[in-house]
């Protein structure tokens, strides 16, 4: 389950950037297999925090440098994206994504909402099968280790309008304006 397709064995070793944006501090992490995962507020000490609870003791080394082809492809990506404006499609290996296999399907369905779209927690529940799961598949979304790799701002309450986003209201309405065709 990646975007490009590839999901690889977990690396022991995590490297890491930060990026600063119009709204704070992004910082992105990811060992030689690939993208791990990415904090779009709060910087390096968000993503920490991120990194161990998700890995805990099995994380051996947070290295802060760059040289990482997979970190240099989605900081590029990230600067081109909120700090310019500018959308285009990105295709990066992912290192194992720690989820539930209901998680995972979600990420993965909502990984199809095409640019420019938007989808409800709804149709999502219907696509992966749970037509009555509309709430967890809100928490699913919410547990988004990648975003905005993972689109997770392509879906809106029943109502249209913007719920809860990692980045907030105001980064989810400027994604969603931007990647406009």
């Amino acid at each position: 389950m990646s975007p490009s397709g590839t999901r690889s064995r977990p690396s022991a070793e995590i490297h890491c950037l930060t990026l600063g944006h119009r709204w704070g501090t992004a910082a992105m992490a990811a060992s030689e297999s690939g993208i791990r995962a990415l904090s779009l507020l709060g910087g390096q000490k968000s993503l920490d925090h991120i990194l161990q609870a998700r890995l805990g003791p099995r994380l051996k080394t947070i290295s802060a440098r760059s040289g990482n082809p997979h970190l240099e492809r989605v900081r590029s990506w990230l600067d081109a994206l909120l700090n310019q404006g500018r959308y285009h499609a990105l295709s990066v290996p992912l290192d194992r994504l720690p989820g539930t296999p209901f998680q995972e399907s979600v990420w993965r369905a909502v990984s199809g909402i095409p640019r420019g779209e938007v989808k409800i927690y709804a149709d999502i529940a219907r696509m992966i099968g749970s037509p009555r799961a509309s709430r967890a598949v809100g928490a699913a979304n919410a547990a988004n280790p990648i975003p905005p790799i993972i689109p997770c701002h392509r879906l809106v309450g029943a109502d249209g309008g913007l719920k809860g986003y990692a980045g907030g209201t105001a980064m989810k309405r400027w994604l969603l304006d931007i990647e406009q065709p």
